[in-house]
């Protein structure tokens, strides 16, 4: 009966975690081809706006991005970034210029090059591990498991074995001895 219930709980958590990625996958192509039509070049521009100024971090708040602080320092970030891209500069000037004043510090996702690739290469291999370690689990459970078949065919050689187990079970001391 354990095993079948630890064999509910894999399925249950696999179920929960396969149908958050189909969610997610399609919320990203809903935001992707969303109606309205194709986007204007003015919208065009604010979308790259927001992207690449949103990549940035706020060096007042903790955990915001430039666009989500109202603190003057993020103002003033903002208005560098909208005059950098309205003097035509490209995202990865912009990028340099900033993290040249500040630091690598000043990113919001960790460099996918060098040491921070660590950062992104890391949760996917403790997610295998993870995963690997539920089959390893699983397989070990469905092992270990008694084969019990009670009804017609059971011997009682295994009934009388059962029952001497329960028995030395019941008699045992208290105490752990």
């Amino acid at each position: 009966m354990r095993f079948f219930q630890a064999d509910c709980i894999v399925r249950r958590y696999f179920f929960i975690v396969c149908l958050g990625v189909f969610t997610f996958l399609q919320a990203k192509t809903f935001a992707q081809h969303a109606p309205g039509g194709p986007a204007k070049s003015t919208e065009i521009s604010e979308e790259r706006y927001r992207e690449v100024a949103g990549s940035y971090r706020c060096p007042t708040c903790t955990g915001l991005s430039v666009l989500e602080s109202d603190a003057p320092f993020s103002v003033q970030i903002q208005t560098k970034v909208r005059q950098m891209l309205e003097s035509g500069r490209s995202d990865t000037e912009i990028k340099d210029f900033f993290i040249s004043k500040y630091g690598p510090w000043i990113l919001r996702a960790p460099p996918k090059e060098g040491f921070g690739l660590v950062a992104w290469v890391l949760p996917i291999v403790f997610l295998a591990f993870g995963f690997l370690f539920l089959l390893a689990v699983f397989f070990q459970k469905k092992k270990a498991a008694p084969e019990m078949s009670i009804g017609r065919g059971s011997s009682d050689t295994s009934s009388e074995k059962l029952l001497k187990q329960f028995e030395n079970l019941v008699r045992r001391p208290k105490g752990g001895q």
